[in-house]
């Protein structure tokens, strides 16, 4: 594995690094509303850690503000980048409190007195003491970014993040098989398709010796089909997203995935298939005509479809049951398992699995 828990008196971190960092489906959240950060908020929350590592042990959300601002003041990178920072708007400053919300979550800041909303309204302060060792524990690097020369973004991250490996085919399986492992835990299903050709050889040969191992140690279920495999947790002990869930969300995001899947299945029977956005959001529309008085009240207000409709393509995008391109939505193999099967007929032959056949 590739993930390194660090524990001492005070800490316990896990430093997990993700398989694809290119997978936009785990934002950060504010524990509070669930609104997933956006990008100013992303760069406020690097602004933010910078203020409290040059901050006293105990700080005011006020004073955390005005550092955020001189550090934003200062860099002429943000304003080229077309981030504007203003924390005299009260959206802006909404923002700061989503931050500052997730550090106390993650145990980085403990509110001693205030609260936040007092200063979203400009009518008081909160005091906070800064845990330094969870501060400084945050960062999960192999380099410390001073150290990095490299002038493009991209560049600079793989500078940070990879880890040099002696050149030798046993390092190099080594490496690989512990990818594999960690996607295996960490995503909802592993596509072959999207494996190097590196990574589709070693797996041919060693994968029922990674899944036994996995297994025992997890206690997850091995679902392997023709296109993937995926570990079911069938407890849902490390499951922070699933299907079904309650509530209109999870209802219609059920809804809508059993019609993309009759969708893949209609495509000449193959196992995926793009279908236009538009589309998607008229069926959305109808499910809201059929069932709409059993959901909350804004999901029958006119025009709700679009909001809906995005709202559950992100979760089905991050469960890895569709993709979406400037096209419309790719629906994915694992799909499958929500759609309603054809008739069969008694004598005909059995098809080659696919991955989470469609059940009825």
């Amino acid at each position: 594995m590739q993930w390194r828990l660090y524990v001492d008196s005070e800490v316990a971190r896990l430093r997990k690094r993700p398989a694809d960092r290119d997978d936009a489906t785990r934002p950060g959240i504010d524990p509070h509303s669930r609104v997933p950060f956006t990008r100013r908020r992303y760069v406020m929350f690097c602004l933010v850690l910078a203020a409290l590592e040059r901050a006293e042990r105990q700080t005011v959300l006020g004073h955390i503000a005005r550092d955020v601002m001189d550090f934003a003041e200062s860099d002429p990178a943000l304003a080229e980048a077309g981030v504007e920072l203003d924390l005299n708007r009260h959206e802006q400053r909404r923002d700061l409190v989503q931050v500052i919300r997730l550090l106390d979550d993650l145990g980085v800041l403990v509110r001693i007195d205030g609260e936040e909303e007092q200063y979203v309204a400009d009518k008081g302060d909160v005091l906070y003491t800064i845990h330094r060792v969870a501060l400084s524990s945050l960062i999960n690097v192999s380099r410390g970014p001073s150290t990095i020369e490299e002038a493009y973004l991209l560049d600079r991250i793989d500078a940070m993040l990879n880890e040099a490996i002696p050149d030798s085919d046993d390092a190099r399986n080594r490496r690989i098989r512990a990818a594999l492992t960690a996607r295996m835990l960490d995503d909802p299903v592993i596509y072959y398709d999207e494996l190097s050709e590196a990574e589709r050889a070693y797996l041919t040969t060693q994968r029922p010796h990674i899944l036994r191992e996995v297994e025992e140690a997890t206690g997850l279920v091995p679902e392997v089909r023709r296109e993937g495999i995926a570990l079911a947790d069938t407890n849902g002990d490390a499951t922070d997203l699933g299907m079904p869930e309650e509530g209109t969300a999870g209802h219609l995001t059920l809804l809508l995935a059993e019609w993309l899947a009759g969708q893949a299945q209609d495509a000449a029977g193959k196992s995926s298939a793009l279908v236009g956005i538009a589309a998607v959001r008229d069926q959305t529309a109808r499910l809201i005509q059929t069932y709409g008085l059993y959901w909350r009240k804004d999901a029958r207000v006119p025009g709700a479809e679009v909001a809906l409709t995005e709202q559950t393509l992100d979760r089905l995008e991050a469960l890895r049951l569709v993709r979406r391109t400037e096209d419309g939505v790719i629906v994915r193999p694992a799909i499958g398992r929500y759609a309603l099967d054809a008739p069969r007929q008694a004598e005909r032959a059995e098809p080659t699995p696919q991955l989470w056949e469609q059940t009825s």
